[in-house]
Formats: C-alpha cells, sequence, structure tokens
C-alpha cells in the first residue's frame, strides 16, 4: 500500500479507476490474496479485507482443487499462461 500512498499507483476498486490511471500515466493495482487459508473459514474476514482494499481472493492456491468438478468455467489467471500462446505474448 506504500506505492499507493506514495502517489505512484492508484487503488483500483472498479473498471473506471483503472481507465483513469491509465490516462493519468499511473499503475492500476488490485490487492489479492492467493488461497484463502488465511479466512479461517470466517465470512467476516473476507469482509474485513474487501473493506482494507483487498479485490481478488483465489480460493485455492498451492493445493489440490477438484478443477475436474466444476460444472462451470475457471480462471486461470497467471500460472503457465504464456504457455497457452506458444511463446507468444498477446497484449
Amino acid at each position: 500500500m506504500k506505492t499507493i500512498a506514495g502517489g505512484d499507483a492508484v487503488l483500483a476498486r472498479e473498471p473506471a479507476d483503472v481507465v483513469a490511471a491509465k490516462r493519468d500515466g499511473k499503475l492500476a493495482l488490485i490487492p489479492a490474496l492467493e488461497g484463502a487459508d488465511g479466512l479461517d473459514g470466517d465470512i467476516d474476514h473476507l469482509y474485513e479485507l474487501h473493506r482494507k482494499g483487498v479485490g481478488l481472493v483465489h480460493i485455492v492456491h498451492f493445493r489440490a482443487n477438484a478443477l475436474e468438478l466444476s460444472r462451470h468455467p475457471v480462471i486461470f489467471s497467471h500460472t503457465g499462461v504464456a504457455a497457452l500462446h506458444n511463446g507468444e505474448i498477446a497484449i
């Protein structure tokens, strides 16, 4: 959060924040938590993190995730994404 407090980046809470940051030549950050273990099964912990600016929580990280059981689309956010583009970076 020092980066945001120092004015080097902005906290993006909605898409308009990202657009404004780009217009102003700043970096837009969405604080994230990789793995929900720290929530200790208490939804109030999730609400508190949101109040503090966390905008994304990955449910699992570095553990078995029962992916084959999902009946809905899943997101691969960054792990191995480059392999999907045969080494080419798509922007």
